[in-house]
């Protein structure tokens, strides 16, 4: 990760004449109503927006002058669902006098920098493994070897068409390239939280890589086969064509993807920094509107970082064709799963492919069974899906669960079984 502060993305309204911004929340328990001493020195140790917060207040109270006044703020607009407000500085050397004053406040829960995430940068893809054969129509599909490693052909099998065009599954990442022929006919409206409108093509060429492992057209005489073939992606662009994006704008898309019907969120990007205050409020969040989010544990060979140590988030690791664990993969106790992440070959822009390694690919591996999984039971809830894929994953590394392979390498046939029970 490039640990430096960075002026990101953001989504704002002019702080016109308005003496305050009000935030709706849910009530905080009051455990965590309580506030222990802000560590600013340890937030601002992390990637940030220059100038960039975001503030949860106690349910019902607003953000006032008496807190932040129109002096000191150039932009603030709201999550309402969420109940963040983000808040801009005139003035970026002011930022930690500033978190410090509203970190004080009793009735704010916290105040937090807007920080920085990055996607998980992919490796490049190393010399394809030998050619595997397996039931689709699509050229390069004897590429895939993750199809077979996973067994999502035979799960494939156990759900129809029609189901899994019932499921959704969105790409929060740096878009999709919306004309690709492997994708354009399942792709719904998504959104760009980079530049503020509906055109979330993709400018890096990740996101659309991920989409085509999650749900890639397969049986259509052309290119690969996604895991969940014929499942909806909705594209998220919530990263720009660096792959930079702030936290703010990743909320804020996860928000959007729940509230328009996503039934799974497929998170493959990340920061080392430990989970935050606003990632996990909206986990907490779409998890309440029924979407489970997958995310990638990182290339970093070293601890899990967040999204994937947050609460409820299906942590998914990287293994190679050999069937062992990637020598990038990051790992730890909060791993779930592992998944085929090594040499993957994926839809790339404009109408092209390419084979690249990472978790980033590992992860919508994942998403693509929990996809069918849905299409085999949709009243499945968060809790559940990560439960059966837990229990139908198969054992590697040491006997049972281990911070390495979490519970084994996902099985999609046995996870759709599961959830045909």
């Amino acid at each position: 990760m490039k640990m430096k502060k960075f002026t990101g993305m953001m989504l704002s309204v002019v702080l016109a004449s308005l003496p305050f911004i009000a935030v709706q929340g849910a009530a905080a328990a009051p455990d965590e109503q309580k506030k222990s001493r802000f560590d600013v020195k340890k937030a601002m140790s992390k990637p940030y927006e220059a100038g960039g917060i975001l503030v949860k207040m106690k349910e019902d109270v607003v953000v006032t002058q008496s807190l932040v006044s129109q002096e000191e703020v150039s932009t603030m607009s709201a999550e309402s669902s969420l109940g963040l407000t983000y808040i801009k500085l005139k003035d970026p050397k002011k930022l930690e006098k500033m978190l410090e004053r509203l970190n004080a406040d009793p009735n704010v829960l916290y105040a937090e920098p807007n920080y920085v995430y990055q996607l998980e940068t992919p490796l490049a893809g190393a010399e394809l493994p030998a050619q595997i054969a397996v039931a689709y129509n699509d050229p390069y599909v004897s590429n895939q070897w993750g199809l077979s490693a996973i067994k999502a052909p035979q799960a494939m099998d156990l759900v129809s068409s029609s189901r899994l065009a019932g499921v959704t599954v969105a790409v929060v990442d740096t878009g999709v390239n919306l004309s690709h022929s492997d994708l354009q006919g399942s792709i719904v409206a998504g959104y760009d939280f980079v530049n503020g409108d509906s055109n979330a093509n993709d400018d890096n060429g990740h996101g659309t890589h991920v989409a085509g492992i999650a749900a890639g057209i397969g049986n259509n005489g052309r290119g690969i086969a996604g895991v969940a073939s014929g499942a909806k992606i909705m594209p998220i662009k919530v990263l720009n064509a660096s792959g930079s994006g702030t936290s703010y704008a990743i909320v804020s898309g996860m928000r959007y993807a729940a509230d328009r019907g996503a039934d799974v969120l497929n998170l493959s990007l990340g920061s080392s920094s430990a989970c935050s205050s606003a990632y996990q409020d909206a986990i907490n969040y779409v998890r309440s509107r029924g979407a489970v989010v997958v995310a990638a544990s990182g290339n970093s060979n070293t601890a899990i970082g967040s999204p994937a140590s947050c609460s409820g988030t299906i942590s998914v690791g990287s293994i190679d064709s050999s069937m062992t664990r990637s020598s990038f993969s990051n790992y730890g106790s909060t791993l779930d799963v592992t998944a085929p992440g090594g040499s993957i070959f994926s839809t790339y822009p404009t109408n092209t492919y390419r084979s690249l390694s990472g978790t980033s690919m590992a992860t919508p591996h994942v998403a693509g069974v929990v996809a069918l999984m849905l299409a085999a039971d949709s009243s499945l809830t968060p809790n559940q899906v990560e439960s059966l894929l837990r229990q139908s994953a198969t054992d590697a590394g040491s006997a049972g669960y281990d911070a390495y392979y979490g519970a084994g390498i996902v099985n999609a046939q046995k996870a759709v079984q599961y959830a045909l029970q």
